[in-house]
């Protein structure tokens, strides 16, 4: 977790300000409300699976499309466990970005640090953002140095879906995850064109995103690229650590909170002759910014800078029918971070540079084992290797920072059976680590100890559904887990967040159980509800445990015990949408350590309600089309830290928006307003977050088909 020093800035903030992009402060007074075409589904609850429109548009979340399997590597939903799919239609009609449209999900939490822009990490039923496994398409998203991936690197107009695994996670992803697995597939060219969207909004927040397809007889490719710039300058309530008494409150402006970010994606295919595909996928980000530091301890001269790059290669080869594929892939990583905080802002004055670099080869294969009137049964293999390595230097002290590697091989199994209504998945694999760690903390008092580990963990899971009726599906799983302790955490990034070579690696078991029930009458209305109840048991937790009021250590916290539920109703009656949501956790430290024994895990409110309701305005002409939405969020209250000893009061936040398109100029308009209501909130670390926001975006849009 590097949540310490990833905070908003400006990057290139001379090149920015030449843009001309001045600031904006709209005032939207707007009531409607939301329901975006988010879909919550058992790939089974629907027609097997989803399949998206022809030339990779925009799904149509109408659209369903009846296949003969479950499971596939070309993108298909898997049988493994409840899914989250948000169509990319629906990231760009209603949210500004992946990290909120995730955020409104039962059972999902995105933790911020900092205002708008500011790094998004994603966790999933009480679980920490490195549990979390990432891939885009079928190629594993691992950062070299396992820092979890930020949500604000992802440009809106690249995105074609987001499905989030929040229990078992299919066999072809890798592992089973303790955080489940968030999966991001890109979208395709559909002809030739592009598209482009400006925005601006409160605290001096300017975006362009924008987005260059081609389409030809053999491939295709698609250029998605977003800048990202925001002075931060909010203000907020200052609370001297009585969250709960506001008679000693103040208002202050945040400052050292200016952020500029610049990423991309690039997404090609090209045919090679009849069974071969190529794919090319590229992903970097690049951001400047300021570190503001904590709320009660505030940073002004503090930097940070960061430099992201992953880029793969997967050739895809149809083997023997429709139904065989062979997958094989390379991709490689690399992060360079420079740490400025020479006043000791942060604790011990420091100035530092990083290098991360990692490489790695997946290999899979899925085809059918068994056909019959009665039972199909496919298999899965997966085997996988990474390597990677860290060194930096003390660029105060002219200190050269020793080297440390990490290998790896993962091999993961599963024979998804179908008889009748009901599937079974058994899957299982086991993972090899070598790794040789020398401590490089960059302070005084280090010392450099090599470390040696090697380490065979196992996992394991049972998923299984039962269709007794059109429209009905009954789920369960278990599942185990293993995750090592992530080069991040074994070195820590700062003299702020102190690493452990020590760290045990994390396990955890769990249960789960849902119901899913639809039901559609034609197209004047539609319901559907997704109830879900799970378990967890956790072994040698990895969490940052303060030291003191500038320092924080990564330690094993021994044992948890999780158990939640989650219910999701999504509804439409003619031109009006609704959903509801509702999670609920429990978490209990079960761990000898007497000042955490019987606490609740940090970071994690006990309950958590959403909802939205969208009206689909009555218009006359086919080129014009407008939605009025509003939202809600309430959280209960929340730790901050092990011991329970920083508290966060719940809050409720309220939102609303609306969208404009004219469908023939291919021109839209968006305005919203958040925390309408201005409520002081504040998230991981106690780092204060924007009060009300507004913000206006005009977009275009067009394309030439390709014959």
């Amino acid at each position: 977790m590097s949540a310490f020093f990833q905070k908003p800035g400006g990057l290139w903030r001379q090149w920015c300000r030449r843009l001309g992009c001045a600031r904006l402060l709209t005032a939207l007074a707007v009531l409607g409300v939301a329901s975006p075409r988010v879909t919550l589904c058992q790939p089974h609850a629907l027609p097997e699976h989803f399949t998206p429109t022809a030339g990779g548009a925009d799904p149509a979340p109408e659209l369903w499309v009846r296949a003969a399997r479950p499971i596939s590597l070309a993108g298909q939903l898997d049988a493994a466990g409840p899914v989250t799919v948000v169509s990319g239609a629906d990231l760009r009609r209603t949210y500004t970005s992946p990290a909120a449209a995730l955020a409104a999900q039962p059972g999902l939490a995105v933790m911020h640090t900092g205002g708008v822009g500011s790094p998004a990490h994603l966790m999933v039923r009480g679980s920490t953002a490195e549990q979390l496994t990432v891939a885009i398409d079928d190629v594993p998203l691992s950062n070299a140095d396992g820092a979890p991936f930020d949500l604000s690197d992802l440009p809106l107009s690249a995105v074609d879906r987001l499905e989030v695994y929040r229990g078992a996670t299919p066999a072809w992803l890798g592992p089973q995850s303790m955080g489940g697995a968030l999966r991001i597939l890109l979208r395709k060219a559909r002809g030739s064109g592009g598209e482009f969207s400006a925005a601006m909004g409160s605290f001096g927040t300017r975006q362009l995103d924008g987005g260059l397809g081609w389409q030809g007889d053999q491939g295709s490719a698609l250029l998605g690229l977003r800048w990202l710039g925001s002075t931060g300058d909010f203000a907020y309530r200052q609370d001297p650590g009585t969250a709960f008494q506001t008679s000693d409150d103040r208002t202050q402006t945040r400052q050292n909170n200016d952020l500029s970010r610049l990423g991309g994606v690039l997404a090609a295919e090209w045919r090679l002759g009849e069974r071969w595909t190529a794919y090319l996928r590229w992903l970097g980000a690049g951001s400047e910014v300021g570190v503001p530091g904590a709320a009660l301890y505030p940073a002004l001269k503090a930097r940070y800078e960061q430099n992201r790059q992953l880029l793969a290669l997967q050739a895809v080869r149809r083997t023997g029918s429709a139904d065989g594929r062979l997958l094989l892939s390379l991709h490689t990583s690399g992060a360079w971070t420079v740490t400025d905080d020479r006043a000791g802002e942060l604790g011990l004055a420091w100035h530092s540079r990083q290098r991360v670099a990692g490489a790695g080869a997946v290999a899979a294969w899925e085809g059918p084992l068994a056909r019959t009137s009665r039972l199909a049964a496919d298999g899965q293999l997966r085997l996988a290797g990474q390597l990677a390595s860290v060194d930096g230097q003390d660029l105060l002290r002219g200190e050269t920072r020793p080297r440390s590697w990490r290998n790896s091989a993962t091999l993961t199994a599963a024979v998804p059976l179908r008889v009748g209504e009901v599937t079974l998945t058994p899957a299982g694999g086991a993972e090899w680590i070598g790794q040789s760690l020398q401590d490089a903390r960059q302070y005084p008092f280090a010392w450099s100890e090599v470390t040696t580990v090697q380490a065979l963990p196992w996992h394991a899971a049972l998923s299984g559904h039962w269709q007794p009726r059109n429209g009905w599906v009954v789920h369960t799983s278990a599942r185990r887990a293993v995750r090592l302790a992530n080069l991040q955490e074994l070195f820590g990034d700062s003299a702020v967040v102190r690493g452990n070579a020590r760290l045990q690696p994390e396990s955890s078991v769990s249960l789960d159980g849902g119901l899913n029930w639809q039901r559609r009458g034609g197209t004047r209305w539609d319901l559907s509800v997704d109830t879900r109840a799970y378990a967890t048991w956790a072994n040698d937790l990895i969490q940052l445990v303060g030291l003191g009021a500038r320092q924080a250590v990564y330690q094993n916290i021994g044992q948890a015990r999780l158990l939640g539920a989650e219910l999701q109703v999504d509804g439409q009656l003619g031109p009006v949408r609704a959903s509801l949501g509702h999670a609920t956790l429990a978490s209990v430290d079960r761990s000898q350590q007497v000042a955490y024994r019987g606490n609740a895990l940090p970071l994690w409110p006990r309950s958590r309600w959403s909802g939205r309701v969208s009206w689909q305005l009555p218009s006359t002409s086919k080129h014009f089309s407008a939605a009025l939405w509003s939202a809600a969020q309430w959280q209960s209250g929340y730790f901050l830290d092990a011991a329970n000893l920083v508290a966060l009061p719940g809050r409720t936040l309220l939102s609303a928006g609306l969208r404009a398109d004219l469908g023939r100029l291919g021109l839209h308009v968006d305005a919203r307003l958040d925390n309408a209501a201005d409520v002081p909130w504040f998230d991981l670390v106690g780092y204060p977050l924007p009060g009300r926001t507004a913000w206006l975006q005009v977009g275009w849009s067009g394309h030439r088909d390709t014959p």
